[in-house]
């Protein structure tokens, strides 16, 4: 469903990116010349940092933010449930950097206290930070954007005569106070507008309007 918008697809565009700017990080530094400037491999580590940031901001943050209210969305389910689908896209993001941060962090300590292989050390530890902090930026806008999603799916959903609950399609149910699917108040905007009307007489002033 969410595939089909362009944003979604660019965001993703941009994760491939990062993705790609990575593994050609890694083939530098593993077969690259010995003296390789430190300062190239430390911007080129910014670059993918911020591309790998933003790539996640826009597939977690924006794209459900703008699909809430984009009229072409075409749904797969109710707009109840796609809301909560939207709120799950839009927490996964911190949810995931926390997470594989925290099992970075702890991976060195369970290795040398459980497994006692050596093969995890300092390195995954930092990723691990890296990613905490990642996910710690994240979490203020998700938490703005989980705060609108409901209100803007509400009112695209209004404008198109579509029922929040259901999903039902109400354009061709005139000057209905209800929908006939789930029993849900139907927008205003396709109820029966009230018919103008000549004004009437002043009692006191039987010629003035």
């Amino acid at each position: 469903m969410l595939f089909k918008l362009w944003y979604v697809r660019a965001s993703i565009g941009l994760l491939v990116g990062a993705v790609f700017l990575l593994i050609s990080l890694a083939l530098l530094l593993e077969i690259g010349p010995p003296d390789l400037s430190l300062i190239f491999v430390v911007t080129l580590l910014v670059l993918f940092l911020t591309l790998m940031l933003f790539a996640f901001l826009c597939l977690g943050c924006l794209c459900p933010y703008y699909a809430s209210g984009d009229k072409s969305l075409n749904f797969k389910y109710t707009p109840r449930r796609t809301i909560r689908e939207l709120n799950l896209t839009n927490w996964t993001m911190p949810i995931a950097s926390i997470g594989i941060g925290v099992l970075l962090v702890l991976a060195p300590l369970l290795d040398e206290v459980f497994i006692k292989t050596g093969w995890i050390g300092n390195t995954e530890q930092q990723v691990g930070f890296g990613c905490l902090i990642a996910g710690v930026v994240t979490i203020p806008p998700s938490f703005w954007v989980s705060k609108k999603l409901r209100p803007r799916m509400i009112e695209m959903t209004r404008r198109r005569l579509i029922c929040f609950e259901c999903g039902y399609d109400l354009r061709n149910i005139e000057h209905a106070t209800t929908c006939p699917e789930c029993g849900d108040a139907v927008p205003r905007v396709n109820q029966e507008k009230p018919i103008a009307t000549a004004p009437t007489q002043d009692p006191a002033h039987p010629d003035r309007s």
